[in-house]
């Protein structure tokens, strides 16, 4: 049976069940036909394609290998000087090892001169002007659109030495007054002060002294490239006058020659008395208490050193003490019974040179410089004032028939070389202490250095002042162009002393010359005669003098009566770690006298 096209009211509860949008149903004409849709144009696909092949190319390069640079002999942000630039062998490897042919160096945009050896480059370092500049390194192999890899080193050219500058005190510093070494340099740059470094703040730097540093102070300064630069300080001490004698230890312990010299004190004649400590014979005359001295037995215990110094000081005079050095024939005998030729100065058959003066210890040996230090140190710490070192110097004689142990090259200059270092020495063991340090030289070492192995003017930049021997008899006729210097005091005194300050006067040190008060053979010395030498130092404004007379039996009346008040330290401060070396190798022992 044929069903009616009509709705049936069931139909439109099926169809509300099934959840259609129209429960009522629609007729035939109700239902639209389904669209067909277009196919999709070919063009798409190319894009497409095309997305997929421009993502990979731009992402490969990302995950690719890395050309590796390695550049050797040269830091980042190094700074260094033409020569060593040129010295150093800047050396560049590039990995895979491939890409070594066509890598590329410039410098400051300019291409570099390369040797291609074992795998890497060698660069030839141009002659570059001090600034900054930039050494490029390309491995020189694009992939894709990545930039060959590159390497940029970036330095600093500098061959100019820093400048340094010490500070000039305000007012002159006095002998036992703290004393501030300050300076500057430029940033970066690294200061050393005799030897042991310093902080440097923006180039500023200082070192503190508890009393004035003796001699000259040596500051070296190193910038970043290494360039160094060395200045010395001024001198800026008031060096006190000296007006001193001379006595033994013999005469310091006979009553009436130490009353004399108390007596002349008095009468400003003489504000400085200088004693012995150790003599020409080797023997060390004061109440030692050294290890050395017990060992080599050259102590001769003739007199108790701070009851010197203690009698002395309260008379207001400056005490000396006289240090012979290297003329020891007590040392020479001791070092040649061990076995220790090297301590000694030899003669061509391997004994003790014996000169007219005697024996005399190697000066480039330790040893002997060490005892002689530690002398000198025990002395300060008695309260000693000046320690006036004597005899440091070579035998006289021809130096070719003299061996001296430890001397490379130029004998003459090795010797020269001894004698200041020992000197620096000394005057290292005794800072912390207000002692200061002279050297005696021979008439003939302004003339003929060579002769005596004593260089004035270096060893003149060692020490407070030099003492030089201007005896008019140790002159030999002729000398200065004199016929008889002994006849004639002030004229030879006069023309060595002016050659003396020539040589002294640069370095800052005092000249304190000894003058004479003995006779010699025919040649009678006595008040006039001293007097002429005094007024002949005084004319050249040399106020400072010491007189001798190997019996201490002065001619009171030849000392001008105006020798002024000298300055005398009122304690000893304690020695601390920071001040430097004590005596090297010196060490104390007690004696039998509770010494």
């Amino acid at each position: 049976m044929r069903r009616s096209g009509l709705a049936h009211p069931d139909d439109a509860l099926r169809r509300l069940a099934r959840g259609s949008a129209n429960p009522l149903g629609g007729g035939f004409n109700d239902r639209a036909p389904r669209e067909k849709r277009p196919p999709r144009p070919w063009w798409v696909f190319v894009l497409l394609f095309g997305g997929i092949v421009f993502g990979v190319l731009l992402i490969l390069p990302l995950f690719a290998h890395h050309d590796l640079i390695v550049i050797k002999g040269i830091e980042n942000h190094a700074f260094i000087t033409k020569e060593r630039l040129q010295k150093n062998l800047v050396e560049v490897q590039v990995l895979p090892v491939s890409r070594i042919r066509s890598a590329k160096l410039r410098i400051d945009n300019t291409p570099m001169r390369v040797l291609e050896q074992g795998g890497s480059l060698k660069w030839l370092a141009p002659n570059l002007q001090d600034g900054e500049h930039r050494l490029t390194v390309s491995s020189g192999q694009r992939f894709l659109w990545r930039a060959p890899t590159k390497r940029v080193i970036r330095f600093t050219v500098d061959s100019t030495p820093p400048v340094i500058e010490i500070e000039t005190p305000s007012a002159p510093v006095s002998l036992s007054a703290p004393y501030t070494l300050r300076g500057s340099v430029e940033r970066g740059s690294t200061v050393v002060i005799d030897g042991k470094p310093v902080t440097t703040d923006d180039g500023s730097f200082m070192k503190k002294y508890p009393f004035p540093p003796i001699g000259e102070v040596d500051v070296v300064a190193t910038d970043q490239a290494g360039n160094q630069s060395a200045a010395a300080q001024p001198r800026q001490i008031v060096y006190p006058v000296f007006r001193g004698l001379h006595l033994s230890a013999d005469a310091w312990n006979t009553p009436g020659q130490r009353l004399s010299a108390f007596r002349m004190a008095d009468a400003k004649r003489i504000n400085t008395v200088q004693l012995d400590l150790k003599d020409e014979n080797g023997m060390v005359v004061y109440d030692s208490a050294l290890a050395q001295v017990v060992n080599l037995r050259s102590g001769a215990n003739i007199y108790d050193l701070r009851d010197a110094v203690v009698a002395l000081h309260s008379r207001g005079i400056r005490v000396m003490g006289r240090v012979v050095v290297f003329r020891d024939p007590v040392f020479v005998h001791d070092a040649m019974l061990e076995g220790r030729g090297s301590d000694v100065v030899l003669g061509l058959n391997d004994e003790p040179f014996l000169s007219q003066e005697g024996l005399f210890a190697n000066p480039l040996s330790t040893r002997v410089r060490d005892y002689n230090v530690a002398i000198a140190r025990e002395a300060a710490d008695a309260g000693v004032d000046d320690i006036l070192f004597d005899f440091v110097s070579r035998p006289l004689g021809k130096i070719d028939e003299m061996k001296f142990a430890g001397a490379l090259g130029d004998v003459n200059v090795a010797i020269d070389d001894a004698m200041s270092a020992f000197l620096r020495q000394a005057a290292r063991s005794l800072l912390g202490t207000p002692t200061r340090i002279g050297v005696t030289v021979a008439g003939a070492a302004a003339r003929s250095p060579k002769s005596v192995g004593q260089n004035v003017p270096k060893m003149a930049a060692m020490v407070d002042y030099v003492a030089p021997i201007v005896f008019p008899s140790k002159f030999h006729s002729g000398a200065y162009g004199i016929g008889s210097p002994s006849l004639n005091p002030a004229t030879i005194v006069d023309r060595a002393l002016n050659q003396f300050k020539e040589q002294v006067t640069p370095s800052g040190a005092a000249l304190l010359p000894w003058l004479q008060d003995y006779s010699v053979g025919p040649f009678v010395y006595g008040q006039r005669e001293l007097k002429a030498q005094v007024e002949a130092s005084r004319a050249l404004g040399i106020e400072s003098f010491l007189v001798w007379d190997p019996k201490a039996t002065y001619s009171a009346a030849g000392f001008p009566a105006d020798a002024p008040t000298i300055e005398i330290a009122s304690r000893l401060p304690q020695r601390s770690p920071s001040d430097g070396p004590g005596p090297t190798a010196a060490t104390v022992v007690t004696t039998s006298n509770g010494a």
